[in-house]
């Protein structure tokens, strides 16, 4: 296989990512230069958690009001889970803290698939899987609001994910969060939702017809699961096409209906079949339908996997394009801005002004409904934003990082990412930061690798770019045999960062000395926002002092393919020889080897006569491996799982055909994967032999269904959680932690170095 690769280019809003390929640099006694501005320990994405919450499944348009009575429902804490109905309602208070006084505060919240949330009866924001709302601009302490969550879930396990507030003090971040909220609805100003919708379970073509008898129809909100295990559903609406979208008029442009299900759908008008479509229809009204025009929609949905349903349903307006796009573009410019601001202590007063003119151009705007004039107003604040890109060039704001990797009796590794090409160094020492390692070659990829340390050691560092610094920090150089150490273990953690967060957040008190993922870090690995988004960011309070690991997942083969290199895996991790897909390592008195059964097209296997087959035999007859006191295995796709969602799933029989044996003929204690979303345990053969571990559940969303019994798993549970091990001699300590703390599922074992003398 391949180690990392040279001249790759991609684009996140404008990004060159340059070579990561390393050599090791000397290093040099130095101190951090003084103009070097110095960043903020990171903090949570999260916020402060908002506890206390009652639930009731089901439909109760009452529940959002105030005074409504929920002393009958469930208490229930953040990461409640339901099914059986597509539809949940949590309710809680929320008094605002003493330490709170005079900040905004913002609502945030996250639910699988769907939600809206209420504020003392009053809607604050509709959002799909996350979203965050001012909730005042100015918090007054004591004061108690109720709030509500109406949330839905199109298919499997709902769950509410998230609730937290978080505060800010900083007017100009509270400046920069009112204008992005401002920008937000800019970026939607071409799409008017079409509502009023109702639902039956059963009939044929005539639900289509617009004088069909629909009193017995449920009024449902969107998106919506059609319940049961039913295969289709019709749904319907009478709705008069607008006069104006969003207050403008865009009728001499192309207008669409675009209508998303899950998974084939027929739309019909005014009783008449228009189109069958899967997935997305979008479907040009000019010409068709007027302005004023009362029509009645009609969408049947059918999935044989009684998943199916309506997701959503919009007008949109070709002629307010450009608007959006000029917004998606200030978005971007602010979002760096907003970093800026974030991580440099003293932000340049040129960017802070610009913030102030884009938040004042924006307030211009309410009521405006002139495109021409809006699209004016928006190039105006994106020329007082320039200045931004030579301000990144002195202060090239972290994208992700730094994190550490690789760790090594007398070395490390730190990487890092930052958004536009730049400089790097590590300022680093036992009792301060007295030596630098240096890389003067312009990359957005950082790599610096620090030798000649001492083993089981403690030290500073710092990482730099430029004239910014990212938080002091430390690490540790890897321990001698015999001394007690921590490791975790997650994996799953793709598509809903806050989520993962969750479970990191939890994580971080144990203290792990090593990390390590069994992948699907990403959702799609050739999509470069996305490694930042749901891997590193969630995790960067703990990968800043924690090396961490990944065993490479089918998800990261996303946009690739099997047998392929996965660019930016290679780009953003530094994994021990022979190469960052497969490799193994001793940690303490363990061995820990890391396999790769996407390494081939075809069926998940390590097979017999490939190069990384022969590579784990001599893993298995190594020294290293016989002496080490316990011995782990990583790969991603399990032999044995019981569980899955949408359809049958019992693990890779090519797994259990030819890898199962040699894991028991070679003693290995405990085999970790993932890709079922949820924790599985199990034992064989029992007594001694390996212990097969799912984990899982480290954010993507929660599998739902047991299809099978095998003996060989003997516990299986859908929590978000990670693997907490403990290593103490020739004795082992085992925890499942969910993302509330709490331990469900344990065991201990003895290394069989001991049991066998």
């Amino acid at each position: 296989m391949f180690k990392r690769s040279a001249g790759l280019f991609v684009a996140f809003i404008v990004v060159a990512v340059v070579s990561v390929s390393v050599a090791v640099l000397p290093a040099v006694a130095a101190q951090v230069p003084s103009d070097v501005a110095r960043m903020k320990p990171f903090r949570s994405g999260l916020g402060v958690r908002i506890e206390n919450w009652r639930a009731k499944k089901g439909e109760h348009p009452q529940a959002l009001k105030p005074g409504f009575d929920d002393s009958g429902w469930r208490p229930v804490a953040v990461g409640r889970s339901w099914k059986g109905t597509s539809t949940c309602w949590f309710r809680t208070e929320f008094t605002v803290p003493e330490a709170e006084a005079g900040k905004a505060l913002f609502i945030e919240v996250g639910v699988d698939d769907a939600g809206i949330v209420y504020a003392d009866g009053e809607q604050l924001m509709q959002f799909n899987g996350f979203g965050s709302a001012l909730l005042t601009k100015s918090a007054e302490a004591g004061r108690t609001y109720t709030l509500a969550i109406r949330a839905m879930n199109m298919g499997g396990v709902g769950a509410l994910t998230v609730a937290s507030y978080r505060a800010l003090a900083s007017e100009k971040l509270i400046s920069i969060e009112n204008a992005l909220a401002g920008l937000d609805s800019l970026r939607s100003i071409d799409t008017v939702k079409i509502d009023d919708w109702i639902f039956n379970s059963s009939g044929g073509k005539s639900n289509a017809k617009p004088h069909v008898e629909t009193d017995d129809w449920q009024k449902i909100f969107l998106p919506h699961k059609i319940p049961g295990q039913k295969a289709f559903g019709w749904y319907r609406t009478e709705y008069t096409i607008p006069e104006t979208v969003n207050g403008f008029e865009y009728y001499d442009k192309p207008a669409y209906l675009d209508i998303s299900v899950r998974t084939t759908g027929v739309l019909y008008v005014n009783g008449k079949k228009i189109k069958s479509f899967k997935e997305d229809l979008k479907l040009n009204i000019k010409n068709k339908l007027k302005p004023g025009e009362k029509v009645v929609l009609a969408v049947k949905v059918t999935d044989l996997s009684s998943r199916g349903g309506l997701r959503s349903a919009v007008l949109r307006a070709s002629k307010l394009g450009p608007v959006v796009e000029l917004a998606d573009k200030l978005t971007e410019k602010l979002k760096r801005a907003k970093l800026l601001i974030e991580q440099h202590p003293e932000p340049p007063s040129e960017i802070l002004d610009a913030v102030d003119e884009i938040a004042g151009g924006l307030t211009s705007l309410d009521g405006k409904t002139d495109a021409k004039q809006v699209m004016a107003a928006l190039n105006v604040m994106l020329r007082s934003v320039e200045p931004l890109e030579g301000y990144l060039a002195q202060y090239p704001i972290f994208h992700q990082g730094p994190y550490l990797q690789n760790s090594k009796p007398d070395g490390m590794t730190i990487m890092w990412e930052t958004l536009v090409p730049a400089r790097a160094a590590v300022y680093y020492g036992k009792d301060g930061l007295t030596n630098v390692v240096e890389d003067n070659e312009l990359k957005t990829v950082h790599e610096i690798v620090i030798t000649g340390l001492e083993p089981e050691t403690e030290y500073k560092y710092m990482a730099v770019s430029n004239k910014l610094a990212a938080p002091q920090s430390t690490f540790k150089t890897s321990i001698k045999r015999d001394t007690p150490f921590v490791f975790a273990v997650w994996g799953d953690n793709r598509t809903d960062s806050k989520s993962h967060e969750s479970v990191i957040d939890v994580m971080i008190p144990y203290h792990p000395a090593i990390a390590l993922n069994v992948g699907d870090v990403v959702t799609s690995g050739s999509s470069y926002s996305q490694w930042s988004k749901e891997y590193f960011l969630p995790m960067r309070r703990l990968a800043i002092d924690t090396p961490t690991y990944i065993a490479i997942g089918n998800h990261e083969y996303g946009g690739y393919g099997y047998g392929n290199r996965v660019l930016w895996f290679e780009q953003f991790v530094s994994h021990p020889e022979p190469n960052d897909y497969y490799y193994s390592f001793t940690y303490g008195n363990s061995f820990f080897m890391i396999l790769n059964p996407q390494d081939e097209p075809g069926a998940h296997n390590v097979r017999k006569g490939t190069e990384q087959y022969d590579w784990m035999i001599k893993q298995f007859e190594s020294e290293a491996y016989k002496n080490a006191a316990f011995k782990f295995i990583f790969f991603h796709e399990p032999p044995y799982s019981e569980c899955w969602s949408g359809g049958y799933y019992d693990g890779e029989p090519a797994i259990r055909a030819n890898l199962v044996p040699l894991f028991e003929k070679y003693k290995a204690d405990i085999i970790f994967s993932g890709h079922t979303h949820d924790y599985e345990r199990g034992q064989w053969p029992i007594p001694g032999g390996p212990y097969y571990i799912i984990t899982g559940g480290g954010g993507s969303s929660l599998d739902n269904t047991k299809y099978k019994e095998w003996e060989q798993i003997q516990y299986y549970a859908f929590k978000y959680h990670f693997i907490n091990v403990t290593i103490d001699g020739d004795h082992l300590s085992f925890e499942a932690i969910d993302r509330n703390g709490k331990v469900f599922d344990s065991f201990e074992m003895t290394s069989k170095l001991t049991t066998n003398r």
